[in-house]
C-alpha cells in the first residue's frame, strides 16, 4: 500500500540513493524495508512485515527455555543418582574401617571388587588388613616365645 508520509529513516534520500534493509515501526506493525530514490524525486520503498519472523523467534525462544529446563532437570537427576552411587560405595568402605577400628582384622567387604577406583580401594584395603594380620601374628608368636622362655 501507499504511505501517507515517508518514514524518517528514508527522509534524506537524494536521487539515485539506496538505503539498505532497516527495521521500521509504522502503521501499527514492524517491517523490514529498503528504499531507493527514483528519477523525478519519487521514493520507492519496499517493505515486508516481520510478524511471521517475530512469531517464529518467539516459538524458538519458548523451545530454548523448555530445553534449558529439561537439561537442568535431567542434570539434577543424573547428579543425584551419581551422588547416591558414590555415597553407597564410600559407606561400604567406612563400615569396613569401623569394624577394623573395633579390632576385627578379619573384616572384609563381601562383594567382589568392581573394576573402578572404589574396587581398587577395596583390594588395597583388604591387602593392608592381610599385611597387618600377618605382622600381628608374627608379633604374637614372638611374644609367646618371649613369655615362654624369659618370664
Amino acid at each position: 500500500g501507499n504511505l501517507g508520509r515517508r518514514p524518517q529513516e528514508f527522509a534524506a534520500l537524494a536521487e539515485g540513493d539506496t538505503v539498505s534493509v532497516q527495521e521500521l515501526a509504522m502503521k501499527g506493525g514492524h517491517y523490514f524495508a529498503t528504499a531507493q530514490m527514483l528519477r523525478g524525486g519519487f521514493p520507492l520503498i519496499v517493505a515486508r512485515r516481520t510478524d511471521a519472523r517475530d512469531q517464529v523467534l518467539s516459538q524458538m525462544r519458548g523451545i530454548a527455555y523448555a530445553t534449558l529446563i529439561m537439561i537442568a532437570v535431567i542434570g539434577e537427576i543424573i547428579g543425584k543418582l551419581a551422588s547416591n552411587w558414590i555415597e553407597r560405595k564410600i559407606a561400604r568402605v567406612n563400615a569396613l574401617a569401623s569394624r577394623v577400628a573395633e579390632g576385627d582384622l578379619t573384616a572384609r567387604i563381601p562383594d567382589p571388587a568392581p573394576p573402578d577406583e572404589f574396587g581398587l580401594l577395596q583390594v588395597n584395603f583388604h591387602a593392608m588388613l592381610d599385611r597387618i594380620r600377618h605382622e600381628d601374628n608374627k608379633g604374637s608368636v614372638r611374644r609367646d616365645i618371649f613369655l615362654k622362655y624369659f618370664v
